[in-house]
C-alpha cells in the first residue's frame, strides 16, 4: 500500500506545481519566517527578478527600506500593467 500513496502523492505534487506554474497571477511561497521558497513566472515577471536571485532570500527583500520610496501598490501596479513587454 505505501507504494500506491506515494504514486498518488508525487502525482498531486506534479499536479500542483503545474497549477502553480501556470497561473496568470503572481504567486510567491514562503517559509513561516518569510524565506521565499517558490515563485512562479508570473512573479518573476512583475518583479523583474529571477527564481535563482530570489528563492532562499527574506520576502523583505522585494520591499524597499525607506517608507518614502515605497511605491503605492495600486499606482505601481497600473504603470506594470500598462508598460510593454
Amino acid at each position: 500500500m505505501p507504494q500506491i500513496h506515494e504514486h498518488r502523492d508525487a502525482q498531486l505534487a506534479g499536479f500542483h506545481s503545474a497549477v502553480l506554474r501556470d497561473l496568470p497571477e503572481a504567486v510567491i511561497v514562503t517559509q513561516h519566517d518569510g524565506t521565499i521558497t517558490y515563485l512562479n513566472g508570473t512573479a518573476e515577471k512583475l518583479l523583474g527578478y529571477p527564481a535563482s536571485e530570489l528563492l532562499g532570500q527574506p520576502m523583505g527583500r522585494l520591499v524597499p527600506p525607506d517608507p518614502a520610496r515605497r511605491a503605492d501598490p495600486i499606482k505601481w501596479l497600473a504603470r506594470w500593467a500598462a508598460a510593454p513587454d
